[in-house]
């Protein structure tokens, strides 16, 4: 149950950076706390839900036997016993698909789509600043104005390097 909440918190986090930077109006139309507390209510009904099959299948059974069908003891243990194998098969493979394939490919995407957007508006503010400040020659006053305006590309790089230490610390790489 916490691995399923700790994963779907983690794609809602996404979720919420995607909306703040690719749609900043649509942010603040949101974002309130009483949604957020719903949203992890939700989160945390959702992975009890889901994981409450492992519990119900789960039981303490005797692994090994003797020759004469007796249990051996000391193969104890609390697992899903072999008669609900095929059903949690297929809780398994679900399970899988829907708490790793599906989140893995909504913050990839979300991240390209982050990254995509702040490269645009990069690319658009370029052009802005030459459009409305056209470079004048070189050693001039306006050249040394115009190279204070614009922010240093360290900071710009330093923007895309935050951006992705927090994708490959999502998603666990």
């Amino acid at each position: 149950m916490t691995s399923y909440a700790s994963v779907l918190t983690i794609t809602a986090f996404t979720i919420e950076r995607y909306i703040a930077i690719c749609k900043p109006l649509v942010s603040h139309k949101i974002v309130a706390f009483s949604r957020c507390v719903k949203i992890i209510v939700t989160i945390w009904i959702i992975s009890f839900c889901c994981a409450l099959p492992y519990p119900i299948h789960t039981d303490l059974f005797y692994y090994v036997h003797n020759s004469h069908g007796d249990p051996i003891s000391d193969s104890l243990q609390c697992n899903i016993p072999p008669m609900y194998y095929r059903r949690m098969t297929h809780v398994f493979q679900m399970s899988s698909f829907v708490f790793f394939l599906v989140p893995l490919t909504v913050i990839i995407v979300l991240y390209v789509l982050i990254g995509l957007t702040l490269r645009r508006a990069e690319m658009r503010r370029e052009a802005s600043e030459k459009y409305h400040h056209p470079h004048p020659r070189s050693g001039s006053l306006g050249s040394k104005i115009q190279h204070e305006r614009s922010p240093p590309c360290a900071a710009r790089r330093s923007v895309l390097k935050v951006l992705g230490m927090s994708a490959i610390l999502t998603l666990g790489i």
